[in-house]
């Protein structure tokens, strides 16, 4: 079983944070090891995986024989992954060059490589584009250029391949929405681009488009953030949730499902929080303590509550359980996974989305996916599910020197930016409080990594030999 310590943990969404990209934050994985690849849920344009005579699956399959997965963000009908080895890989469905493969037309149905490059640490699949970073710290888009959201400074026509965004050198986070984007960079300032409707972008207008990454106020104290479909949610280093965007159902958390909430705002007084994860009307939240809380539209039961009717305006508890650790919300599902490496969901049943081997009605609580405990980073997308698996003992490959960690739906990473502690990265957490010193040797600690579900980072005192655990 890969552990998961059961502090710091991030979002992942349905890359769109990441939904109707999601993924997504969230949304990718924070993972040591590589991993395989499963699937389940609709595959009508490819986005499983699992090649074109599979229409659907209702419970996880694996994609190929490939064991070297360290990362994976689902979007709305494609996906993106990176290898060990840091190369990029997509399948699913080619409109507006989201899979950025040179073409818009058709679908690709089994893993493919975007191109040769080796460097690529963070992916986030988005509605109709996607967001990549790479490790020298440089941000990439493809796909969709029709309001912005790819950042390169049009909204005319389509991004076939990976190009970089602007010349900056020190981007650490990525969540790719449905029709805006949201990054954060090494010195902790949250930055956005994409359409300006709802208030999405937190710029303080609600109309036009912004074209270029810019910079949201002037905080530099921002650590995690993942995208919604008109809506924004971020944790700053002190534990505090904030949002911005569309109130309609309840999706910031603010208490109101009217109007929209044009710069950032903190969502209640909690200083607690340690990972958000964005989905289609409505969030997931995960406190320190390991409880699991939602907000938003209940509908189809994706909130986790017991209902699948109104709205939930502030953040609410969902059940009573201590031991969550990774969150994917979806656009009408959710995953999570729990600190023994188990996988639950919740939500719309259609499709086989949740992986319960069933497509009719909605489960409306968490409810466990098989029984396996070998699960390692859940994505959620539009209408199916991502997930990574541990590699079998009697199996597992060995790590590359240079192998990679990211997660689905936006990032953050492991380490800490002191040169001098034991578990430096260069993409690290924004938190000092993170590092370790003493003399373990940086081989034996776990490499930085970024995250896309939602998982804990590592806790304050840790030893070398604790970190290497992770």
């Amino acid at each position: 079983m890969i552990p998961i310590k059961k502090s710091l943990l991030l979002a992942a969404a349905f890359g769109m944070i990441v939904f109707p990209t999601h993924g997504v934050l969230a949304d990718t994985l924070i993972q040591e090891d590589p991993s395989e690849l499963w699937s389940f849920g609709e595959n009508e344009y490819g986005q499983t995986g699992l090649g074109v005579s599979v229409d659907e699956s209702t419970e996880p399959t694996q994609v190929g024989s490939d064991e070297e997965w360290v990362a994976v963000s689902a979007g709305s009908f494609h996906t993106l992954a990176i290898k060990s080895d840091g190369t990029l890989w997509t399948f699913g469905s080619n409109d507006a060059g989201k899979t950025g493969l040179g073409t818009v037309v058709g679908n690709t149905t089994v893993p493919t490589q975007i191109g040769s490059d080796t460097d690529w640490e963070l992916v986030s699949a988005g509605y109709l584009h996607s967001l990549a970073i790479k490790s020298d710290g440089t941000l990439w888009s493809f796909g969709s250029n029709g309001f912005g959201q790819t950042g390169l400074n049009t909204t005319s026509g389509n991004t076939t391949v990976p190009t970089q965004i602007g010349s900056d050198t020190d981007w650490e986070l990525a969540s790719a929405g449905d029709y805006h984007s949201v990054a954060i960079k090494s010195d902790g300032t949250l930055w956005s681009f994409g359409f300006n409707n709802s208030g999405r972008t937190g710029l303080n207008t609600t109309s036009g488009n912004t074209t270029v990454p810019t910079q949201v106020g002037s905080d530099t104290d921002w650590e995690v953030a993942s995208v919604g479909d008109a809506h924004t949610l971020a944790i700053k280093t002190d534990g505090t949730l904030w949002s911005f965007g569309g109130n309609t159902n309840g999706r910031t958390g603010l208490n109101t499902d009217t109007g929209n909430t044009l710069v950032p705002t903190q969502v209640g007084v909690a200083t607690n929080w340690e990972a958000v994860s964005g989905g289609t009307g409505f969030a997931l939240v995960l406190a320190s303590d390991g409880t699991l809380w939602s907000f938003g539209g209940n509908t189809n039961g994706r909130t986790g509550l017991n209902t699948g009717t109104g709205n939930t305006l502030v953040p609410t508890q969902v059940g009573s359980d201590t031991d969550w650790a990774v969150i994917a919300a979806g656009a009408a599902h959710a995953l999570a996974l729990k600190t023994n490496n188990s996988l639950w969901s919740f939500g719309a049943n259609e499709n086989g989305r949740t992986g319960l081997g069933i497509t009719d009605g909605d489960t409306l609580v968490p409810t466990q996916v098989g029984s396996d405990t070998d699960w390692v980073f859940p994505a959620a997308g539009l209408v199916f599910s991502m997930a990574l698996k541990e590699v079998s003992v009697e199996e597992e490959v060995s790590e590359p020197e240079n192998s990679r960690r990211s997660s689905s739906k936006g990032s953050v990473r492991y380490g800490c930016k002191d040169t001098t502690a034991i578990n430096y990265q260069r993409f690290s957490s924004h938190k000092q409080s993170l590092c370790v010193y003493g003399t373990v040797a940086p081989t034996d600690v776990a490499p930085s990594s970024s995250i896309a579900p939602a998982v804990r980072n590592l806790e304050v005192g840790m030893t070398g030999e604790d970190v290497a655990m992770l």
